[in-house]
């Protein structure tokens, strides 16, 4: 936990006003780790079990950050960022992409959608907090 602690003070002087991350996944041990993960430092973690719940979830919490599975059940994570990055309403609300399937960081289609960042299953808890902090960072550079 000493090794985070930099990487999530950096987080907190980002200023963010929504200290809500959203979990979409339909992996329960997935949305369990994050969310611990976030809760025990001191950020609301909301979740959703599928892509319809994802889309609902974003908009009635507006979460800061958006951990968007790909494969999931309803709709998948490519179609929730498509509908989520077509209302400007959400435009500020980051989406970082989660996939066992070795997704190309690269992968230009995720990023002509608008994904932020991309998370490869399984993850260090390390590498979540330091793409968290890179894209509130970049983000609040524009």
């Amino acid at each position: 936990m000493r090794r985070t602690g930099g990487i999530l003070q950096g987080w907190r002087t980002a200023k963010v006003a929504r200290k809500i991350v959203a979990v979409a996944d339909d992996e329960f041990y997935i949305v369990r780790a994050l969310s611990v993960l976030f809760n025990r430092q001191g950020y609301e973690c909301v979740t959703a079990r599928d892509g319809e719940e994802a889309l609902k979830l974003v908009k009635r919490r507006h979460p800061a950050i958006l951990f968007l599975d790909l494969d999931m059940p309803k709709k998948n994570g490519y179609d929730v960022l498509r509908e989520i990055r077509a209302n400007p309403a959400y435009n500020d609300v980051h989406i970082i992409l989660l996939t066992a399937k070795g997704v190309d960081p690269e992968d230009d289609f995720a990023l002509h959608l608008g994904a932020d960042g991309f998370l490869l299953k399984p993850f260090d808890p390390a590498e979540v907090l330091r793409q968290a902090v890179s894209v509130l960072e970049a983000k609040r550079g524009h």
